[in-house]
């Protein structure tokens, strides 16, 4: 690996406990790897409507960064808001959130 970085968002105990149990809870779940949501993403990106949730939303499966971002919420963390649909996430949207929070801690080996 020649890059990595770590986003710190500053949460408590309580929030960091409610993600993991979030995750925990759609892994005992199965949630699938949709790829057709991702085809979907794209044409919110391209159509400039990411607000607008997935068209093809799959409430039982989730690409890694909605996961992300997906447990984060629930946690009461949403680091995004309302101008990026939870089904639409990216993973430069969360890199971005984490630059413009100014807590992106970049590691170069």
């Amino acid at each position: 690996m020649e890059n990595a970085a770590v986003i710190d968002f500053g949460l408590s105990e309580d929030q960091r406990d409610n993600i993991l149990a979030t995750a925990l809870q759609l892994v005992d779940e199965q949630v699938l790897y949709p790829i057709h949501e991702l085809l979907g993403t794209w044409w919110a990106i391209i159509t400039k409507k990411r607000w607008f949730p997935n068209p093809v939303d799959d409430p039982h499966a989730m690409y890694c960064s909605a996961f992300v971002r997906y447990c984060y919420k629930e946690a009461g963390k949403d680091f995004l808001g309302s101008e990026v649909s939870v089904s639409n996430t990216t993973p430069e949207d969360i890199a971005q959130a984490g630059i413009k929070a100014g807590k992106l801690i970049r590691y170069n080996p």
